[in-house]
């Protein structure tokens, strides 16, 4: 059975780069189960809209409680699934 193609892509970058407050980020998101893609300074999230936004505020309070003081978001509608809408 085909899977269907993800409704949203939440793409996180958090600064300061230090490693307490990008592997609070990056935890908090390997623990929400969505498909997720990580590099040097991006955390990526994919999914159904109200799963990535729901798992969205969490990957931002863990980044923030742990030191971040920026956190940039950039939200995605993927084209497949802007095609199959």
């Amino acid at each position: 059975m085909p899977v269907p193609p993800a409704e949203l892509t939440a793409e996180l970058t958090i600064a300061p780069e230090d490693d307490q407050a990008v592997l609070a980020g990056r935890r908090a998101a390997a623990d929400t189960g969505l498909a997720l893609d990580t590099g040097p300074t991006t955390t990526a999230l994919s999914g159904a809209r109200r799963e990535v936004l729901d798992a969205l505020s969490r990957v931002l309070d863990a980044a923030l409680s742990a030191g971040a003081t920026t956190v940039e978001v950039k939200l995605e509608i993927p084209r497949d699934a802007r095609e199959h809408a």
